[in-house]
């Protein structure tokens, strides 16, 4: 990796940015060029202990992987449909949900949205292919970050309540 950093000194667009040119100062007197980002350093270090006491990536991505388990079957009983189809093709990181045909015309993602964030919680407006975006009622939920099953299974019992509260049956009409 040294070398690969070093191959790249004069390449940097950024003076503060200079990974190589920062490396070099440092060799030579052990100081920071700049002020010290403190924070940052401070911050890398604890997520690296997190990511370590989890397991590394067997872990972290087996925490996601439940999350995403929780979540999916959750708003299938719900009556959303995944935008992806094909099981394989999915990942669980984010997920992508529609809403049923027959529920599409009673659908605003805006009042949904607004319902979830007043119970803190905030999902993402779906950024489909524009061929399908005017027939696709869609939104995405990230399984990922500081989020553990018991959060995922909270967040499906208040998209019920939410579901309920803009007149929708539930499950959702297929």
């Amino acid at each position: 990796r040294r070398d690969s950093m070093l191959a790249a000194e004069g390449s940097s667009r950024s003076l503060t940015l200079d990974l190589q040119d920062q490396w070099q100062f440092m060799q030579k007197s052990g100081q920071f060029r700049f002020t010290p980002p403190t924070q940052s350093i401070l911050g890398f270090e604890q997520a690296l202990t997190e990511w370590e006491e989890e397991g590394g990536l067997a872990g972290r991505s087996g925490r996601y992987q439940k999350n995403y388990e929780t979540l999916a079957a959750g708003m299938v009983k719900l009556g959303f449909e995944f935008y992806v189809k094909d099981d394989a093709s999915r990942g669980y990181i984010i997920t992508t949900f529609q809403v049923p045909d027959a529920e599409k015309d009673k659908w605003d993602f805006n009042v949904f949205y607004d319902k979830l964030k007043d119970r803190r919680y905030v999902i993402y407006p779906a950024s489909l292919p524009p061929a399908s975006a005017s027939s696709a009622a869609a939104f995405r939920v990230g399984n990922i970050g500081q989020l553990f099953q018991s959060d995922v299974e909270e967040f499906v019992k208040e998209v019920e309540v939410v579901l309920k509260e803009m007149g929708f049956s539930v499950p959702m009409k297929a």
